[in-house]
């Protein structure tokens, strides 16, 4: 729990120092297996380099063992319009972790998509992947009715150590979402599956002054 602290406490460390272009997304899960609090932090540093900062708390209702916590910390290099290099550390179930990555990031009016690979060392080395897929499906008045996909896999030399997915139905007005959500956890090549359907609510606050 000390390790969490100080970490979260490096990520709020940096939102004072660097205001400007600062962009802040919290999200409230409410499910039939547990209630989840996500956020991501995005700072501006200098002109191609930023700051992340991501966190997730996954509390379930009857069983503290399967209490789910991911902190990360990372800083990001524009290589390109589409291409990013970033480093990373923090802590995850079961412990702390560092990841050296590449970031590939496609966008337009309608759909994103983002890919990340790269490794991870956390006891013993994977390969980390990510996917973000974000679609517009309807627009309505001031609504856009919206598809959302997150999937992150980790594969080490004894097999599919850790999974992730997270899919979202949401409606977007201006900066605020509110929809159906469902959350995936796998571990340990899959001897341990946690499910978790509910409700959720996400807003975006971003600073550009």
């Amino acid at each position: 729990m000390v390790r969490i602290m100080f970490i979260i406490y490096l990520g709020c460390s940096a939102n004072q120092s660097y205001s400007q272009g600062v962009l802040f997304q919290p999200e409230v899960l409410v499910g039939n297996r547990s209630a989840m609090f996500q956020h991501h932090l995005e700072i501006p540093v200098k002109r191609n380099i930023s700051f992340s900062n991501y966190l997730l708390i996954d509390s379930e209702y009857n069983r503290v063992e399967n209490q789910i916590y991911f902190v990360r910390n990372m800083l990001s290099f524009k290589n390109s319009e589409k291409w990013r290099s970033n480093i990373a550390f923090g802590v995850k179930n079961p412990g702390i972790f560092s990841t050296v990555s590449w970031t590939y990031k496609r966008l337009d009016s309608e759909k994103v998509l983002i890919y990340t690979v790269g490794v991870t060392l956390q006891k013993t080395l994977s390969l980390e992947q990510s996917l973000v897929f974000k679609r517009n499906l309807i627009e309505f008045e001031n609504y856009i009715f919206q598809f959302q996909l997150l999937v992150v896999t980790n594969f080490d030399f004894n097999g599919y150590s850790r999974g992730i997915q997270q899919f979202r139905f949401a409606l977007q007005n201006e900066n605020f979402q509110f929809g159906v959500g469902v959350n995936l956890d796998q571990f340990n090549n899959s001897t341990t599956v946690l499910e978790n359907y509910g409700v959720f609510i996400k807003m975006a606050i971003q600073n550009k002054s």
